[in-house]
């Protein structure tokens, strides 16, 4: 997995993480100068109306996915 990271960053790309689904993953990743992650950690997968609702939390006037 290092090494990949590596290769991504020698070749000018960011490096995403996929599947990252406990704290010791996440740690590993974060050593190891991982760009981006994501996973079950973070988030399972949702219905659109869900995210949605989660993005209308985070994300100043957003006015939802169907609009």
């Amino acid at each position: 997995m290092e090494g990949a990271i590596f290769i991504g960053h020698r070749l000018g790309l960011e490096v995403v993480a996929e599947g990252v689904e406990n704290a010791e993953q996440l740690s590993l990743l974060r050593d190891m100068h991982c760009d981006l992650v994501q996973g079950f950690f973070f988030y399972r997968p949702m219905p659109a109306k869900e995210i949605d609702r989660l993005l209308g939390g985070f994300v100043p006037g957003h006015e939802g996915l169907s609009s």
